[in-house]
């Protein structure tokens, strides 16, 4: 089964994507980690340099200036940081308007703020009545606190326009003009630091607010197939967002206040280091799931496979830093002091290791804004904050620091348990049900086998070229595959091809099984049934392994069901290859025995083998001794095999693929059947299960698309559980490497072979209610 997955250039460029990612998820989150690296690492040498150049009071005061600049930006943002990243994929026209309505508004917020805060000075920053000194000083701070919430907004306007890589560039820009900046304005005095911090940003404003203008000279992207954006939406996404941004920050400055009181200032000072070391793992994912907001809001079809690939992608960036951290922190902390080394070490350790857990909570509440389901993201940070506080509460007193990093283990444990069991992880798409959590988990399963897969095709590509007399300086293409075979796409000057690569036994056999199968039919069938089908133009072996390469047909997978067309292509090869048998024992062995055989083995200790017996028993029953009509079928006929052209209402199929489970002679019937199947929602047990309690629907898809099975005569309970009888087996013999897991099997094999654990199968109608 092999469907387009990631993108690869050829090795001379193999070092810079790397770093760019194979997609635009990939691109985008990985420009906003380097951004946040850059601007961390710049930010500490500005400071080490303010501490070198300035004296202490001025970066005293400098410091709390900043401080009181970042929260009022922040919260003049109005939650629109996310709803920028949200709303302006999906703006269409309205983008420019939608941008420059919103910053306006942030502007006049952070004006207000500002104000409120000069008004009330005295009262919480005493120091700082310099501010109010005269009309040059206000308009100074209030024209700041302006230029910073935009600057703020920014990267969140680029990020949502899919422009990424831009930012990390405007960061370093702006990091690089900061610490210029700062030996001109050494002779402000109290204004030197602020200075330093906003004069640049003012250039990055005015930079980035051309660059936004260009992007936007012919509007966003277009919105077919959408509502319209309301205004209403985006204000009330923004409020919701607010208040659970809110509660985020909060909950580690309020933990350092509960530390503060519960056990002193040297377990506050020791608690806040902990967690500056561990938080910054946050960030990962933070930076993925903003990316994955702005693919996800432009492709809303695709968007539980960018939940996957994110969630992906965090943890293979988090979980070696994890380790890292774990073994390595204690030492950064030593110097800071042996103190701290004593004292945060473990606290350190757990809330690092709470990172973990916090990419399934980070990248559910990003797919939750996706969504528009504010209240999951809400009610998901106020569980963390109120789970933290209180735990910290307790237990600081019986384990003092040590206490509160495990609390923040649990408690993010705890949320992202609590995200998978209720089905809010946006992992799968529709709407959550208990089967959620069994197919995101075997989601990861899957990404975690495609990954494995793409490290053995940067193995062994290049002796595949070489034995393939192909020229190494080419560019790939990685085609995802379910089986034990690597498929690549290569463009060169040798054209443009597929490879497989067998890497076992199993992966041997479907191959040549493959092969053979496409040269049959183009020896067997005419124009209309083989421009579909690849050529194979060369079968070579590597290493003792298989090795196919044919044509690159046009096209590509659907994410969405391409309706009648896709019933329309496989029936060409059924008409030309049509001709009616009589079912024999013989052929019952072909079609049911032998794959019952292997369904059955599926089970340690044949649990089920009483019930996969009944199963083979009610298709021989409804089949031996019948006239049907029979053809050559592909045997895996699903979205993932079949490539599209053109968009909705005018698609067209241009390619089947993956042939090695085609049949002949074949019931064509189980091929429309097992399409129908892969198209639902559902695991593929509970699809058939659907169809066992109301064979009609299967009657009613076909004919709302036009469609008219070969075998109408053949109840549609009989003909599900073949194809289902069918794809299991296949399943099962096209991998030994990346078999069917028990997670799989349990989703569907289980909830079928239960249903005839009793003497009677539990089913409407039966093998026999048409018969003639």
């Amino acid at each position: 089964m092999i469907g387009r997955e990631a993108v690869h250039p050829g090795p001379v460029a193999a070092l810079w994507q790397r770093v760019r990612g194979a997609d635009a998820l990939h691109a985008n989150a990985n420009a906003l980690i380097v951004s946040t690296a850059v601007t961390s690492v710049a930010g500490l040498a500005f400071w080490a340099l303010a501490a070198r150049w300035l004296p202490a009071d001025s970066v005293g005061i400098g410091t709390a200036l900043v401080s009181v600049l970042t929260l009022l930006a922040n919260l003049a943002t109005l939650g629109l940081r996310n709803g920028m990243v949200r709303f302006l994929p999906e703006a269409g026209a309205s983008t420019r308007r939608v941008i420059m309505t919103s910053c306006l508004s942030c502007a006049l917020a952070a004006l207000a703020l500002s104000a409120v805060f000069l008004v009330g000075q005295p009262l919480w920053a005493g120091r700082l009545a310099f501010l109010r000194d005269d009309a040059v000083a206000v308009a100074a701070f209030a024209g700041s606190t302006v230029v910073w919430v935009l600057f703020v907004l920014q990267d969140h306007v680029l990020i949502g326009l899919r422009k990424s890589v831009w930012v990390p560039v405007k960061n370093l820009a702006y990091s690089l003009g900061k610490i210029a900046a700062l030996p001109l304005v050494a002779t402000l005095s109290a204004w030197a630091v602020l200075g330093a911090t906003v004069l640049p940003a003012v250039l990055a404003v005015v930079g980035v607010g051309v660059l936004v203008m260009a992007l936007t000279r012919d509007g966003g992207a277009p919105r077919e197939h959408r509502p319209p954006m309301s205004v209403g939406q985006l204000v009330r996404f923004a409020a919701a967002d607010q208040i659970a941004w809110l509660v985020w920050v909060a909950t580690p400055h309020v933990l350092t206040l509960i530390v503060l009181h519960v056990k002193g200032p040297e377990a506050s000072a020791y608690y806040y280091m902990a967690n500056m070391i561990g938080y910054s793992l946050y960030l990962v994912t933070s930076n993925i799931g903003s990316a994955l907001i702005a693919e996800s809001a432009h492709d809303p079809v695709r968007a539980a496979s960018h939940a996957r690939t994110a969630l992906a992608h965090s943890v293979r960036l988090v979980f070696p830093l994890a380790i890292v951290g774990v073994l390595v922190g204690p030492f950064a902390l030593r110097i800071m002091g042996e103190d701290y080394a004593a004292h945060a070490s473990v606290a350190m350790q757990l809330i690092i290791l709470s990172a973990l857990p916090q990419t399934i909570v980070g990248i559910s509440v990003n797919t939750a804004r996706v969504r528009r389901e504010m209240s999951t993201v809400v009610v998901t940070y106020v569980f963390l904050a109120a789970t933290i506080w209180g735990g910290s509460w307790i237990t600081l007193q019986w384990w003092g620091v040590t206490g509160v990093g495990a609390t923040i283990l649990v408690a993010q444990s705890a949320a992202a348990l609590g995200l998978v069991l209720t089905g809010r992880t946006g992992l799968i798409s529709g709407a959550p049900t208990a089967d959620s959590v069994w197919a995101a988990v075997a989601s990861l399963s899957l990404a975690a086998r495609r990954s494995r897969s793409r490290r053995d095709q940067r193995r062994l590509l290049h002796p595949v070229l070489e034995a393939c007399a192909v020229p190494d300086a080419v560019e790939t293409r990685t085609l995802g595959s379910d089986s034990d075979s690597l498929v690549t796409a290569v463009s060169g000057q040798a054209g443009d091809f597929v490879l497989k690569i067998a890497t076992t036994t199993a992966a041997d056999r479907n191959l040549a099984r493959h092969a053979e199968t496409v040269g049959e039919l183009h020896l067997l069938c005419d124009a209309a049934v083989t421009e579909l089908v690849p050529i194979v133009v060369d079968r070579v072996t590597v290493d003792g392994r298989t090795v196919v390469r044919e044509t690159l047909l046009p096209g590509k997978t659907p994410t969405t069901d391409p309706g009648p067309v896709a019933a329309a292509a496989i029936t060409r090869l059924h008409t030309r290859t049509a001709r009616s048998v009589l079912v024999t024992s013989e052929l019952a062995e072909q079609w049911i025995d032998l794959p019952a055989a292997a369904v059955a083995g599926l089970d340690v200790g044949d649990r089920h083998r009483a019930a996969v017996d009944r199963i083979a028993s009610y298709l021989r029953d409804g089949l031996i001794g019948r006239t049907i009509t029979v053809s050559w079928t592909h045997g895996d006929y699903w979205p993932g095999n079949v490539l599209v052209s053109g968009e909705p209402p005018h698609r067209a199929v241009t390619g089947i693929i993956d042939w090695e489970d085609a049949m002949d002679p074949g019931l064509p019937d189980a091929d429309l059947v097992h399409w129908y199947l892969s198209t639902r929602t559902s695991d593929l047990g509970a699809a058939v299960c659907a169809v066992l309690d109301d064979p009609g629907q299967v009657e009613r898809y076909f004919a709302a698309a036009g469609v008219v099975l070969p075998n109408p005569q053949l109840d549609p309970s009989l003909v599900v559980l073949l194809a289902w009888l069918w794809h299991v087996a296949h399943t099962r013999s096209r991998s030994t490497r990346s078999g069917p897991g028990r997670i799989w099997t349990a989703r569907s094999v289980h909830p079928v072979s239960r249903r005839f654990a009793g003497a009677a199968p539990s089913m409407s109608g039966g093998p026999s209610a048409r018969h003639p």
